[in-house]
Formats: structure tokens, C-alpha cells, sequence
């Protein structure tokens, strides 16, 4: 009775085509997901179905093509035809987090699905990589915008996955470095985050992704203390 990830994992991929195929896999993994206890979520990288360069100029505002912007709606309709047969399907899709550098344009298409379809459940959920530094705060933002325009905020809590990139372009292109700079205070922070989510149920559903066993614990002893059934439906 454990749980898996059908995770049709393609990222960085730099065609047209490809972009499409990796679209259809992905449907096909959220209709397996459908009335199936065993895989609870779908779960995809939006650099499966755009490039990463497009999401990264979007991200630096810079001015985009014509056959850029025409790019950048077909990358929105595949995100809208995955996160909509999700929600007919009634089956969680986890958008994965990535690098920072075209995270804030992933974030904004993502959020833009969670208004669409978290409105009655949470059916779309972000990634929150918690060895950045401004990740706590970002959270907390993401759940009053999520308030203030009435939907679910779906949050999945990692530590995260990309430092050693973060790093080097930070040192290379001469600015702050986005991470942590402490194993115990990446720990910190995604401590802080489980607290917050676990406070802000009325608005968030969440899952912890962790192999670390401290965090595990708290996650699990905050949900006893706050009266939290071990299956409620928003963990």
C-alpha cells in the first residue's frame, strides 16, 4: 500500500515536437493516475514542454518576438490542457521546482493554473525549494495571493535539487548566491515552511517531500497536536 510516481521526468528539451510528445505522455500518466490508489499524484517539468530559454527571457522581461510570444501562449495551452484534464480527472499535478533563473516564470504559469482549477479542491501544486534563501518568504506571499484571490495553494516542500548550478552561474555572473548557507539552515528553513503550511490549512494543501527523518517527525507531532487525522486529505 505505498504509494508511486508514474514521473515522466523530460526536461530540457529544445523542439516544437518534442514539447508536444512529452505533453501527451504526461495526459497519458495523469489518465493512468485516474481511480488508482497506487499513484496518487501526476507530476511533470514545465522545461519538458518549453525551452528554457524561452522561460528565461520571459523571466528577464525582456521583450519577446512575435514568434516568441506565439512560443510562449502554445507552452500556456499545454500547461492548461495537462492541469485541466487533471482536474476533470480529479488527480494532483505537482509541477516540479527548477532553477532559479527561470523559476519566477514557472511560478506565474502555475499560479495562473491554481486559479483556474483550485477553487473547489486543490487539484494544482507548486514546488518550494527550501535551500533558497527567499523561499519562506515567498511562501507566505504565495498563500495571502492565494487568499486575497480565493484558491487553494497546493505546495510541495523540498529541499532542493539544483545547488552546485545555483552556485557557479551566482559566482560567474556576480551576484548573491541564492542558497543556503548551511546544510542546518536549509534544514531551518524547511522546518519554518512545515510549520507555516501546517497552520494555513484553511488555504493550503500540502506534501512533504523529504528523506530527512527530524522533519518527518515534526510534520508528523504538529499534525498530532493540532488534532490532524494521519489521512486528512489536504497532507
Amino acid at each position: 500500500k505505498i504509494g508511486t510516481i508514474l514521473d515522466y521526468s523530460v526536461e530540457g528539451e529544445d523542439s516544437e515536437s518534442s514539447f508536444e510528445l512529452t505533453k501527451e505522455e504526461i495526459l497519458k500518466t495523469i489518465e493512468k493516475a485516474q481511480n488508482n490508489s497506487a499513484i496518487p499524484f501526476a507530476v511533470f517539468k514545465v522545461t519538458g514542454i518549453s525551452s528554457t530559454e524561452l522561460l528565461e527571457k520571459v523571466q528577464s522581461e525582456v521583450p519577446l518576438t512575435a514568434e516568441e510570444s506565439s512560443a510562449f501562449e502554445r507552452v500556456h495551452q499545454r500547461m492548461f490542457d495537462l492541469c485541466s484534464r487533471a482536474a476533470e480527472l480529479h488527480v494532483r499535478i505537482f509541477v516540479d521546482a527548477e532553477e532559479s533563473w527561470i523559476q519566477d516564470a514557472i511560478d506565474a504559469l502555475t499560479y495562473d493554473m491554481m486559479a483556474r482549477f483550485n477553487k473547489q479542491e486543490c487539484i494544482v501544486y507548486n514546488t518550494f525549494q527550501m535551500y533558497r534563501k527567499d523561499m519562506l518568504e515567498n511562501l507566505k506571499g504565495a498563500t495571502e495571493t492565494a487568499r486575497e484571490k480565493g484558491y487553494l495553494l497546493g505546495v510541495k516542500l523540498v529541499r532542493g535539487a539544483y545547488m552546485e548550478k545555483e552556485r557557479e552561474r551566482a559566482a560567474e555572473k556576480n551576484y548573491p548566491d541564492p542558497i543556503q548557507p548551511t546544510k542546518e539552515a536549509t534544514d531551518d528553513n524547511y522546518n519554518a515552511a512545515v510549520d507555516f503550511v501546517l497552520e494555513n490549512l484553511d488555504r493550503v494543501a500540502a506534501f512533504f517531500g523529504t528523506h530527512n527523518e527530524k522533519s518527518t517527525e515534526l510534520a508528523i507531532d504538529k499534525m498530532k497536536t493540532l488534532g490532524l487525522a494521519h489521512d486528512d486529505e489536504r497532507l
